[in-house]
């Protein structure tokens, strides 16, 4: 598989930590990787990009998970992308799940992640 023909995730937390490890993860699955660490940054890497999948983050400076999703699912050419929304938070991981899915998430995790899982729904989203 060529570079130009890999499918791209974008990848935003505002844990520079945390992308680090989770984009080594995603790049050793085969997927290219891009990356923002805020919500505004990543509505701009969306837009300009067009991902194949965003793993968003729920909390983050500037516009959290929830209003970015809420704003690429209004916009016609960008709704089509799909978006797993995650949060460290245990106590947000129901609530989480259940506003995810409202605003047209695809699915949501908890992290720390488990490889296995982000792995499946990655696969299971963008093959």
């Amino acid at each position: 598989m060529t570079e130009n023909s890999k499918k791209t995730i974008l990848l935003v937390d505002d844990e520079r930590d945390i992308v680090e490890l989770t984009r080594m993860r995603i790049a050793s699955l085969g997927y290219n990787v891009i990356l923002a660490y805020d919500g505004e940054e990543a509505l701009e890497r969306i837009r300009e990009k067009h991902p194949d999948l965003v793993l968003l983050d729920v909390k983050m400076p500037k516009l959290d998970g929830y209003q970015v999703c809420k704003t690429v699912k209004k916009d016609p050419e960008l709704k089509i992308i799909p978006i797993i929304l995650f949060t460290a938070s245990s106590g947000l991981v129901t609530e989480l799940s259940d506003r995810a899915l409202e605003l047209g998430a695809a699915a949501c995790i908890k992290k720390p992640f488990d490889s296995k899982e982000l792995s499946e729904q990655i696969k299971k989203l963008i093959g």
